[in-house]
């Protein structure tokens, strides 16, 4: 079941090591947002934190994504974190794109982080962004012209799966983690990184945020 949610809102909570897990072919699947992938299994690990969440959030998990881009080195890159029902980061993630531009690691990092949450066993996401590009191109049907069109329906695939899946346009400063992510990623090699809480932590302890 997707819902699609225009509305701004707003998170906050505290943080809580790192797993590099090689991505094979991935300069082929990030190469070309025409190629769907197929079959990817992202693996990583799991923390949990505890708090007292009202009742509604109960079972939820949030997924905060972003995409970057950069204009001096015409590099695009995605980042993005799973956060649970109590605020806790269960874990982080990034990846450097071969190419794309700002809204097109936004549509890959919805999918990475979909597919994260999907792997991990959770089946009430939301999903949340800062691009009203994004949500639009996930709601409507998806031009046929489009560049990003396999893209943009391997993404529509996975909000069609056996799940609940929530899209909330989030407030782009509170989606601080997952933009300083991607952005961090835009120096990356290419390859999808999975990082842990700590990991988390350290990179915003390193810019000075955490």
């Amino acid at each position: 079941m997707m819902q699609f949610v225009l509305l701004e809102v707003h998170l906050t909570g505290s943080l809580g090591g790192e797993e590099r897990t090689p991505f094979t072919k991935t300069k082929k699947m990030l190469g070309s947002s025409t190629r769907k992938l197929k079959g990817v299994n992202l693996s990583g690990k799991e923390t949990v934190r505890c708090s007292n969440p009202s009742s509604d959030e109960v079972g939820r998990t949030y997924v905060q994504v972003d995409g970057a881009f950069s204009y001096t080195s015409s590099t695009a890159a995605c980042g993005g974190v799973i956060i649970d029902h109590n605020q806790g980061i269960k874990e982080g993630f990034k990846t450097r794109l071969i190419s794309g531009d700002v809204l097109t690691a936004e549509l890959w990092g919805c999918l990475f982080g979909l597919k994260r949450a999907w792997n991990s066993g959770f089946r009430n996401v939301v999903l949340r962004l800062d691009s009203s590009d994004a949500i639009r191109l996930l709601k409507d049907p998806t031009p046929e012209l489009n560049e990003d069109w396999a893209l943009i329906e391997e993404v529509k695939n996975m909000l069609k799966r056996n799940w609940r899946v929530e899209c909330q346009l989030f407030d782009r400063d509170d989606n601080w983690m997952a933009d300083m992510l991607a952005k961090q990623a835009l120096n990356d090699k290419p390859g999808f990184i999975i990082l842990g809480p700590d990991s988390v932590q350290t990179i915003l302890d390193s810019d000075g945020i955490g």
